[in-house]
């Protein structure tokens, strides 16, 4: 071996660097673990109002009538909606801890800042779809038709979640990766956006004809979800 290797001197210490302070994890975030907290608390005091409503909602997977038949019992719209606005606390950690919305913008947003920002991305998709059944109107369905095709995408929200949750846990009982874990819930919300659709379609074409009906499910359904992926594609 040549004498010039022999005799080199190491500069650079041979302790490995340790990661800088103040850069927790995703599960070291205080506002994380708050939510998580939250979260399990919701659940358990909303226990009796899942197993009471999740036949009903299991029956609108299945059949489009069940959706406006929901729509009839005022007891079951409000466990609905509570159940929808309950659920989005879940969805939303597991969005954030998986990066369901990652545009390239969002490596700004600091780490206790990032499910408020979640939280907010879909704040404005809900507000900007209902602006949208508000503004328009179609002719032929009444008030409570319109109502459950609206309401359709929440109906499967909430097994959605509940179906995020149960994956989530056996992929993570099983030590599946991260990436792993992100293409599988996303084609579970992928297959019940899909099923809402074709669901809210259904309701549609028993009032309208057909051509409209794919007018109405554009406006309604697939721009503000095409303006969604759009943006988290940037």
């Amino acid at each position: 071996m040549p004498e010039v290797f022999r005799q080199g001197v190491l500069e650079m210490s041979g302790t490995p660097l340790s990661l800088p302070a103040g850069m927790p994890s995703w599960q070291d975030c205080l506002t994380n673990r708050i939510a998580v907290v939250v979260t399990v608390l919701l659940g358990f005091c909303l226990l009796r109002e899942y197993q009471r409503l999740v036949p009903a909602l299991r029956d609108c997977l299945i059949r489009w009538k069940a959706n406006v038949s929901l729509e009839h019992s005022m007891s079951q719209a409000r466990s609905r909606n509570l159940l929808a606005l309950s659920s989005a606390l879940p969805f939303l950690l597991l969005a954030d801890r998986f990066r369901f919305f990652r545009p390239a913008f969002w490596d700004a947003v600091p780490l206790p800042w990032s499910l408020p920002a979640t939280a907010g991305v879909l704040l404005v998709f809900v507000l900007f779809r209902g602006l949208l059944y508000l503004l328009i109107r179609p002719a032929r369905l009444g008030t409570e038709q319109r109502t459950a095709a609206r309401k359709t995408l929440y109906n499967c929200f909430i097994l959605l979640v509940l179906a995020l949750l149960l994956t989530t846990m056996f992929l993570l009982g099983f030590h599946a990766g991260d990436t792993l874990v992100r293409r599988v819930l996303l084609g579970e919300c992928a297959l019940f956006w899909l099923v809402s659709l074709v669901r809210t379609g259904q309701i549609f074409a028993a009032n309208c004809n057909s051509f409209a009906t794919i007018l109405y499910l554009c406006a309604f359904e697939i721009l503000p979800f095409g303006i969604l992926l759009f943006t988290g594609t940037l």
